[in-house]
């Protein structure tokens, strides 16, 4: 008989500088909500250090997970792919595993959040054209496609993308609302006393 891996339906990317509150805040929410969510790095390392210095240790590698090894957690049945921001965005676009895996992702019709400089390396991928869409303040030119708009959050089709840290737990109660309905997220925000 063999061993069944763990489903994973959301998965949280870390890479050295990622801003602290735009990991967190969607981890700590979506697990709360129940959904099985998971925090993968492309660095090579489980450690991972903060754009402040918070080191964080990762769940798993992005790598060893889709080499798909028995104990790796399973993908294949992933929701939910979440880009925080921070200056370490700028290393999502040396990821060719990140982007294999968000190109087909977003193919399969699953949903992408980014919030902050993130949805810069959305527009990159061309997967923001036409659609309208949001990131830090200034950073706009960068969202290769998009139609910059004026919400702080933004869904436009299967993505959502958030202004910056600030709205990290909005953004992370609008994941959680997506794929768990709005009932999880208002017991989620009541609990939290927001």
């Amino acid at each position: 008989m063999s061993e069944t891996r763990p489903k994973t339906e959301a998965i949280v990317i870390l890479t050295e500088g990622f801003e602290d509150m735009e990991a967190v805040a969607p981890l700590d929410i979506l697990r709360r909500g129940g959904v099985e969510t998971l925090s993968l790095s492309i660095t090579g390392r489980l450690s991972v250090a903060s754009s402040h210095g918070v080191t964080v240790t990762a769940d798993g590698l992005l790598e060893d997970v889709l080499d798909g090894n028995n104990d790796e957690p399973d993908l294949s049945e992933l929701d939910l792919i979440c880009l925080p921001g921070g200056p370490g965005h700028k290393s999502y676009f040396d990821s060719p595993a990140l982007s294999r895996l968000i190109r087909e992702h977003s193919s399969r019709g699953g949903w992408l959040a980014a919030i902050c400089a993130a949805p810069v390396y959305l527009g990159a991928l061309g997967l923001l054209e036409g659609r309208e869409a949001v990131c830090y303040p200034g950073m706009e030119d960068g969202m290769t496609g998009a139609k910059p708009c004026l919400s702080n959050i933004a869904v436009d089709g299967k993505i959502i993308t958030a202004k910056g840290p600030g709205l990290s737990v909005e953004f992370a109660l609008k994941l959680l609302a997506t794929l768990r309905g709005s009932k999880a997220a208002d017991m989620v925000r009541t609990d939290l006393c927001i």
